[in-house]
């Protein structure tokens, strides 16, 4: 067999002191047809007929690896830039929002130059993105091993960058990586790097640091440098970048003018210690064109050592974070200083706290007010050495209105005159400022044309037992308009409850309501007409988690028509980047939004958000304003998730229909939960839940119905959500797992509402559209909400839905992983007959006893005796939800140990540690799995017939147990390895498996393979996620249809 292979010249290496000049010579592919192209592979180079003998040793050599076969080349070759010693330079597009079409790289072998681009000049496409954590690019690279130090420079012509209106997110230049994404995947790609060139549309240099494997440290943008403004859009601005790393760090030029140096030199061996990427990119909206590329390198062990990081000055300051108003004489001073010090703080002469104070910890200082201006005296002393001494006064003023628990008046024509009563009301911010414990403010129906926000700040919280409330009073609605001046309504405070108002008309990039503190109650509250989100639950990305916005209610509220001046980013409701735990919406709508009609993003560099559970609320329309609009945002209805970090947030009982993209969509949360829940024509898919290579899968989702009126856009979703109780769409029919179709006389009606209306309480008046005809729309319970008839009282288990699994397969259509009642019978009689041989002689077995649980499970209890004592249970679930506590309240004996059953192995698993046994009140605990059988005995079982958690052979075949017994199918993960165990009997499986229309192999130790591959004399090439390619080239190798070597 011959193929074709590149043909390179290896130039001679010129020592120049401690720095040898390497080539920027090129390889890659060539189809024999053409002597150059546009590529997103290898460039291109001559090519010519050889043998393939050395080359195929090579990729033998390599089975099983990573990297695909080293190739021997001759004959003669273009280089780019000085020629010394020969260099690999690849092309490659990979990361966030980058495509095939809009990530490009060409090599002009003649002039010698590179151009990349992404996107269009217009803006209208893009290609990639610079964030915070993550890139997506086009980059043209070469590795450096970390033994050595290296000087990158070239010229650098800018074609265009970035949009018209810059969204910062553009890039281009220099970039040194300690990783880069898998080739021609648009997976999230976060890394440590170092650019220099364009970035947040000026001409600079940054660092990102704090990139792990886990993403256990914070991420962040550090150093970052202006050099210059934005360059010239029409392809006249050239610049001389360059981007070196010594033993001191990397350091960065522009035009050989002033050097940054980020004292940092180790940064870039985090997520690969064994190699340094360097090379050029374009991001996002941007065209380059590199030319007299440059790169030296020198060995790190004789370069001149590093020059340590001069120390960081800080200025010592303090602050004053509380309320400079209040409205009850209990006041906490809240202090924060950026170093530890001491302050003393004294209030009318008297002291109130002479002690200690931490850098960026709060400092809460108790005190009592009286009545108008309260002077605090606050002397801080910095611990640094020779730092002076701050002295600074805060002027707090309190005043009260109307009696603790009380209420105030507001009006449209209020002033802070105003005495605070009906006769007499105030202004809004005068009220809201001077809040007393437990207060109400009442509002005036009306417009009130503001021209600032309406802030709550933390000092003026409630407690759990007096909350502050602000509601509408005289059946008319309070509109808070902001006439596009400032920003809206924004708590801090924790414990309040909005009842009853409209916010409209904020200023571009504010939200209509934030919500940044705890406990808050948000009820009947309409947001529309705002430069940003409706209402969004976030808090300071600089805080921790546990100082997010927690366990806030977001109650049958309506959010509609919000859109920022981009018209890309304005959602209904929002609770994304920076929110705890606990926060629920419920009965809420959300329509004709800008952007999505929930947003749940989260994002790498600001960590995982809390779980938010979204319930009994609709989402339509979004994507198209109410006047018929279309927008530029992404218009999703329900958006779970956000940039691949798995949360548990939860959707249920909810619908979703005709907005202009997809209905209900993880956006790459790969453990979304989403129950009881229909979407119905989408402009896109009505469930979209992609996910990026590599994930660990842990979707939840129950009786879920996808439909269509007309043929649309198929569903995008992984096998192992499919059940007998979820019906998605394969573009035209709704079916689920076992084939049955539901079609429109499933419902009462499928012609779409043209508004959602709401009861005199607030909650929502379920329409008749979708629902199931022979099961009414809840509207008897207490949060009202939609239901469906296709819950079942057994909801089922989806393969692998409680294991650590990234993927499922074609067979898991077919075979579920629970037995029947009648098969688990069998199972019973299987355990009982095998007693005697492993509990002993005499062994009694009393009658089966069977018992109806409160909670519906149904059970067989079946006593053991020897010699007439009571030595035990043989306990068979017939019947039971998962993760159920079964309480069994019988004659326990002298019971010490418990076992599982596993009937596919013949075999017993302990389980005592999960099982509470109360002997001095003769009851057991047991927590259990549908249909399985368990012993409850005095001694040990023989350890011949005990199986142990992880890998078990039995007959020549290998299975996996968890902890609790269960034995595991489908896709899991050994260490570093994955496996695949059938669905049908857990049995480790070998050779190819098709799984989501991937073809993976299996090698004899059932481990995944990746790299290339002989099987059955052909090559393959299987990616680093195991997937084969096809119709595609790696290293210079075609590959066919069938994804054997060509």
């Amino acid at each position: 067999m011959k193929k074709k292979v590149l043909s390179i010249l290896i130039s001679t290496a010129v020592a120049t002191s401690q720095l040898s000049v390497i080539s920027a010579a090129v390889n890659g592919e060539n189809s024999g047809e053409s002597a150059a192209k546009n590529i997103n592979e290898n460039t291109l180079l001559t090519a010519s007929d050889s043998t393939t003998k050395d080359t195929l040793s090579s990729i033998e050599n390599s089975i099983g690896g990573t990297t695909g076969p080293a190739v021997t080349t001759t004959g003669s070759a273009v280089s780019i830039g000085n020629v010394a010693e020969q260099v690999e330079w690849k092309s490659t597009r990979f990361g966030t929002t980058t495509s095939l079409q809009n990530n490009t790289i060409s090599v002009d072998s003649a002039n010698k130059t590179v151009t990349l681009i992404a996107g269009s000049k217009d803006g209208k496409a893009t290609g990639g993105k610079v964030t915070g954590a993550q890139d997506g690019m086009s980059y043209y690279y070469t590795v450096i091993d970390p033994s050595q130090n290296f000087e990158l420079s070239a010229d650098v012509k800018v074609n265009f960058f970035e949009k018209a209106k810059p969204d910062n997110q553009a890039g281009f230049g220099i970039m040194a990586r300690d990783t880069i994404g898998t080739e021609n995947d648009s997976s999230i790609s976060p890394s440590n790097m170092c650019l220099v060139g364009g970035y947040n549309g000026l001409v600079q240099s940054v660092f990102r640091n704090g990139v792990t494997k886990d993403f256990s440290e914070p991420i962040v943008m550090e150093g970052c440098h202006k050099f210059g403004n934005r360059p010239a859009n029409d392809g006249t601005a050239t610049y001389k970048l360059k981007l070196k790393k010594t033993n001191t760090g990397y350091i960065a030029s522009v035009n050989d003018g002033e050097e940054v140096t980020y004292y940092r030199p180790k940064q870039l061996e985090v997520l690969d210690g064994n190699r340094i990427y360097l090379g050029f990119f374009a991001a996002r909206v941007a065209s380059i064109t590199v030319s007299n590329i440059d790169l030296r390198e020198s060995n790190v062990a004789t370069d001149p050592e590093g020059v340590k990081e001069p120390p960081i000055v800080i200025t010592p300051a303090i602050s004053v974070t509380s309320s400079a108003t209040s409205g009850t004489s209990n006041y906490d001073l809240t202090l924060k200083s950026n170093i530890d010090g001491n302050v003393n703080v004294k209030l009318g002469g008297r002291i109130l706290y002479d002690g200690e104070i931490k850098n960026s910890v709060p400092l809460k200082i108790p005190s009592v007010l009286g009545n108008g201006d309260n002077i605090f005296d606050i002397k801080y002393t910095p611990s640094q050495a020779g730092a002076a001494v701050i002295d600074k006064t805060q002027t707090v003023n309190m005043k009260t209105y109307g009696v603790e628990n009380g209420e105030v008046y507001v009006s449209p024509n209020g002033t802070d005159a105003g005495k605070g009563t009906e006769d007499s009301p105030l202004d809004i911010y005068s009220a809201i400022k001077y809040t007393n414990a437990g207060q109400t403010i009442k509002v005036k129906g009306g417009i009130y044309n503001l021209t600032s926000p309406i802030i709550i700040d933390n000092t003026n919280s409630g407690t759990k037992d007096k909350m502050k409330t602000l509601t509408a009073y005289d059946g008319q609605r309070p509109i808070f308009d902001f006439g596009k001046k400032s920003g809206g309504l924004t708590t801090y405070a924790n414990y309040w409850r909005i009842y009853g108002i409209d916010v409209t008309n904020t200023l571009d990039k504010q939200h209509g309501i934030t919500i940044s503190g705890s406990n808050n109650l948000v009820e009947n509250v309409k947001t529309y007409k705002n430069g940003d989100s409706g209402l969004q639950i976030s808090g300071d990305i600089n805080d921790k988690i546990a100082n997010w916005p927690n366990n806030n209610l977001i109650l049958n509220c309506e959010s509609y028509d919000n859109m920022d001046a981009a018209m890309n980013n304005a959602d209904g409701f929002a609770a994304k980047i920076s929110c705890g735990y606990g926060n629920v919406f419920r009965g809420c709508v959300s329509h004709n939004n800008c952007d999505d009609g929930w947003d749940l993003y989260s994002k790498l560099e600001n960590g995982k958000i809390g779980a938010v559970t979204i319930e009994n609320c609709i989402a339509y329309g979004n994507g198209t304003l109410t006047d018929g609009t279309v927008t530029k945002g992404d218009g999703n209805g329900f958006k779970l998730g956000g940039e691949g970090i798995a949360i548990k947030h939860t959707l249920k009982n909810s619908l979703s229909f005709n907005n202009n993209a997809v209905g209900i969509t993880g956006n790459s949360n790969p453990a979304a939960v989403v129950e009881n829940s229909t979407s119905v024509d989408n402009k896109h898919a009505n469930y979209g839940l992609d996910y990026y290579t590599g994930a660990v899968l842990d979707y939840d989702l129950k009786n879920d119905i996808s439909f269509r009126t007309v043929a649309g856009e198929q569903d995008n979703i992984p096998d192992m959500v499919l059940s007998d109780n979820n019906y998605f769409c394969d573009g035209v029919k709704s079916i689920n797992k076992g084939g049955t179709e539901i079609t429109k006389d499933y419902f009462k009606s499928v012609e779409m509402p043209k508004a959602i209306y709401r009861d005199d309480t607030g909650k929502i008046v379920w329409p008749n559209y979708m629902d199931p005809v022979n099961e009414p729309v809840i509207s008897n319970n207490s949060s009202g909400g939609h239901h469906h008839n296709h819950v079942t009282n057994d909801y089922g288990t989806a393969v692998n839905s409680k294991t650590d699994i990234a993927k499922t397969t074609e067979a898991d259509l077919t075979v579920g992983q629970s037995s029947s009642a009648l098969a688990n019978k069998e199972i019973e009689k299987q355990v009982i007959s095998k007693l005697s041989s492993i509990l002993g002689e005499g062994t009694q077995v009393g009658t089966s006893k069977e018992v109806q649980t409160s909670d519906g499970n149904k059970l067989s209890l079946t006593a053991l005796a020897n010699n007439g004592k009571n030595t035990g249970l043989v306990i068979a679930v017939e019947k039971s939800s998962p993760l159920e506590t079964i309480k069994l309240d019988t004659a326990i004996g002298e019971v010490a140990e418990v076992y599982k059953f596993v009937p596919q192995l013949n075999k017993y698993v302990k389980v005592t540690d999960k099982v509470k046994i109360d002997k001095v009140n003769n009851t057991m605990t047991l927590p259990t799995d549908a249909n399985a059988t368990y012993i409850a005995v005095k001694d040990k079982i023989a350890a011949a017939d005990v199986a142990s958690e992880g890998w078990t052979k039995v007959e020549n075949s290998w299975y996996l147990l968890d902890k609790t017994g269960n034995l595991l199918t489908g896709w899991q993960k050994d260490n570093t390895n994955w496996t695949y165990l059938s669905p049908v009997d857990g049995k480790m499986q070998t050779g190819w498996k098709k799984d989501n229309g991937k073809w993976y192999f299996l090698k004899e130790n059932g481990y995944m393979a990746t790299g290339w591959l002989k099987n059955e004399n052909k090559w393959y090439y299987l990616k680093l996620d195991g997937s084969m390619a096809a119709n595609t080239s790696v290293d210079g190798y075609n590959l066919g249809s069938d994804g054997a070597l060509i």
